[in-house]
């Protein structure tokens, strides 16, 4: 006996013979996720790091994005040629050297360079931006700017201004004086370092000089006023590791001079809990074991160094009483290698054989403390005098 079907309202039901005969649809087979991924990029455009060199230069100079080449490592070994570079180099500092070329600062009154001074100190701070790579872009730029000038008709006839006067030894001479110290618009860098060399004297201080170093910035002589010149902007920073003398080498020292030279300055955020333990690196004293009596030690004070401090005027930053102790200080040992000094020479002058004080070496080193309590006492009269 067969069963009665029982039909439910809203179920239609097929049959099972017709679901018996029907064939099974084959599923679709989907792609894997790396064969759609790779679909997919073929129809973008393509990236940044496969455009033509031509083209990611332009979007590399447009941009003026010193950061660009670390954004892939693609694109920081395409963009860190050292043609590249120095194009690059040239053009965050153009208008400046366009404005700058053998002109002082006062020529331009208030007004500033277009460039970007950001742009200058993260470029600054990059390790190939050495002092050899600086100067390299400057004879670019000179030349360049020498060529266009004669082009226009216009003789290039530009003269350096001597900051430092002459260098004390003749063989680091490079301008022929006879020329009206002319740029030579071939090699500009010379001009560099016959400044540098001037700058340098100050180390090659002895007693047959020592009437000229006390004529010196250090003294304060009024006819003496540093003007530097206009190749950086003028709140360009200072990169942080040129003011930490430990670190210090040939080329970090030269680096400093150029900035100085091109009239940089310190910061707002460069205080003088950066400066002041850069000072007593290089002006070091002797810290006594059994008190805390600190004794300066003129022979070992960089007197270069400290002349870059002075143009930097870093003691405007310094806290009243710390500039009066360091006065003090050196103004004492001033004092005691003064007396050392005379005594020296009274025991020359009466043939003694042989002479020796404690604590001092020459007389350099009477001229070096006095020089340093002058140059604390003076600023101290220009802000509270």
């Amino acid at each position: 006996m067969e069963l009665t079907p029982i039909n439910v309202p809203g179920k239609r039901r097929r049959s099972n013979k017709a679901a018996a005969d029907a064939p099974r649809k084959k599923k679709k087979k989907t792609k894997s996720k790396s064969s759609r991924r790779k679909a997919r990029e073929e129809k973008l455009p393509p990236r940044l790091e496969y455009m033509p060199l031509e083209i990611l230069e332009n979007i590399f100079f447009l941009s003026r994005n010193a950061n660009l080449p670390l954004s892939s490592l693609a694109i920081g070994r395409r963009l860190s040629n050292e043609l590249t570079r120095r194009d690059f180099f040239i053009l965050a500092f153009e208008s400046t050297w366009n404005r700058s070329l053998g002109v002082d600062v006062d020529g331009f009154g208030n007004t500033l360079p277009k460039d970007d001074p950001k742009l200058q100190s993260e470029l600054l701070k990059q390790p190939f931006a050495n002092i050899t790579f600086i100067l390299t872009c400057w004879d670019r730029f000179v030349m360049k700017f020498a060529e266009s000038q004669i082009a226009q008709g216009k003789p290039f006839d530009k003269k350096h201004i001597t900051l430092w006067g002459d260098p004390h030894n003749e063989r680091n001479v490079k301008l022929d004086p006879e020329d009206g110290m002319l740029i030579n618009p071939k090699k500009a860098s010379d001009c560099f370092w016959h400044d540098y060399a001037a700058f340098r004297r100050i180390d090659l201080l002895n007693h047959e000089n020592l009437e000229w170093f006390a004529r010196e910035r250090l003294e304060g002589n009024p006819a003496y006023e540093f003007q530097p010149l206009l190749q950086v902007h003028p709140k360009t920073r200072i990169p942080d590791s040129l003011l930490d003398p430990s670190t210090w080498n040939q080329e970090a020292f030269q680096k400093l001079f150029w900035l100085v030279r091109a009239g940089a300055e310190l910061s707002p955020d460069q205080t003088w809990e950066v400066t002041l333990p850069a000072f007593r690196h290089i002006a070091p004293m002797r810290q006594s074991r059994t008190s805390l009596v600190r004794t300066p030690r003129p022979d070992k004070v960089n007197l270069a160094a400290v002349r870059l401090f002075d143009y930097l005027e870093v003691y405007d930053n310094w806290p009243m009483g710390t500039v009066q102790e360091e006065a003090r200080i050196w103004d004492r040992e001033g004092r005691l290698v003064d007396y050392a000094a005379s005594e020296y020479r009274r025991r020359v002058r009466f043939g003694a054989s042989r002479y020796r004080v404690p604590e001092v070496t020459d007389l350099k080193s009477f001229y070096v403390a006095q020089r340093l309590a002058e140059s604390f006492a003076r600023f101290l009269y220009r802000r509270w005098g």
